[in-house]
């Protein structure tokens, strides 16, 4: 376990070699396979947050848009963007949180669409501060004196969190974040380890059915709204290299997501099927999850209003421009 100061930030020092290549290598060229179907190969962190993409897969919504897709599951963003950067795969999904850092730091991506977005209710959100009941904390300031989990400090529901406590007028030296994998606070939760924990689906709903209280929306919470509703906070990106030098193709994978997003938010049976088949959820769980929002479609306001939370929480160190990270075609 590891225990990190308030302010930290994301690293993507290690990346930056792979940046300079980036400019070497396009990675796929667009050429056609022998069935007529462009190869595509995208790098996916299979969560409630990506299902639009397995949405596309299954149901055929790649091929009609003459994509022959191939889906490596990756760990994490940071996971994924060497060979992103390299062209070793063509699209990667992230949270729009180390994204924004990444490109603050240099790094040659644009978001293309989204995979998952915000609701309109605020307790029907997945990312929530969850708290012990008897831990004292009843509002985001009182965070202050506890310890507090997350699953990586510079994650969206993390910076929106920071974000939400400082507005508040929160002492940021008075909270300790402990860094730890979202299965691993739950327990911690249980046993009195952590006094809260910042968590996402489908780990929310375990630490409720604990008996454990959700307090305050990460991105939705009144009177701190991080986002509107129906904003995405996944996405999936690409290269600057990539997108310039495959325009035809990545227009193709964008209205593809947005059509699969569409789909997604019209079928909910589908999408617990898919979390069960692809991402291996327990069929109990997955049909008691709250679902995200699906909106497939990016204007830059959703990487604007995370920007603007990590800006606000030391987190970057320039203010972030969201229209500039989004490709256009």
């Amino acid at each position: 376990m590891r225990r990190e100061a308030i302010t930290a930030g994301i690293t993507v020092a290690a990346l930056s070699m792979a940046a300079c290549s980036a400019a070497e290598g396009g990675g796929d060229d667009g050429e056609a396979s022998p069935d007529g179907l462009t190869p595509v190969t995208m790098g996916v962190v299979v969560t409630t947050s990506t299902v639009p993409i397995y949405v596309a897969q299954s149901e055929g919504i790649f091929a009609d848009h003459g994509l022959e897709v191939e889906l490596e599951s990756v760990q994490n963003f940071a996971a994924a963007a060497p060979s992103l950067l390299n062209g070793q795969i063509n699209f990667a999904t992230a949270a729009t949180a180390p994204v924004v850092k990444a490109i603050d730091q240099g790094m040659p991506l644009l978001a293309v669409a989204g995979t998952s977005a915000t609701v309109e209710d605020p307790r029907a959100e997945g990312n929530q501060l969850v708290v012990r009941t008897d831990s004292g904390i009843t509002d985001i300031v009182d965070m202050a004196g506890h310890t507090i989990g997350t699953n990586a400090v510079g994650s969206g529901p993390h910076a929106a969190m920071l974000a939400s406590y400082l507005r508040a007028g929160g002492d940021p030296d008075a909270v300790e974040w402990v860094v730890m994998p979202m299965n691993e606070q739950v327990a911690a939760l249980e046993s009195g380890e952590l006094d809260a924990a910042v968590l996402a689906e489908p780990f929310t709903g375990m630490a409720l059915s604990d008996g454990h209280e959700a307090i305050f929306s990460a991105y939705r919470e009144p009177g701190y709204e991080i986002m509107e509703p129906d904003e995405p906070y996944v996405v999936l990106l690409s290269s600057e290299s990539y997108l310039a030098e495959n325009a035809e193709v990545a227009g193709r994978v964008r209205d593809a997501i947005i059509e699969a997003n569409q789909v997604a938010a019209e079928d909910p049976d589908l999408v617990i099927e898919l979390l069960v088949s692809e991402a291996g959820m327990d069929p109990d769980v997955a049909e008691q999850i709250a679902l995200p929002g699906f909106n497939g479609v990016l204007t830059g306001n959703e990487m604007q209003a995370i920007g603007d939370a990590m800006y606000e929480a030391g987190m970057i160190e320039q203010p972030f421009d969201g229209s500039a990270s989004i490709w256009e075609p």
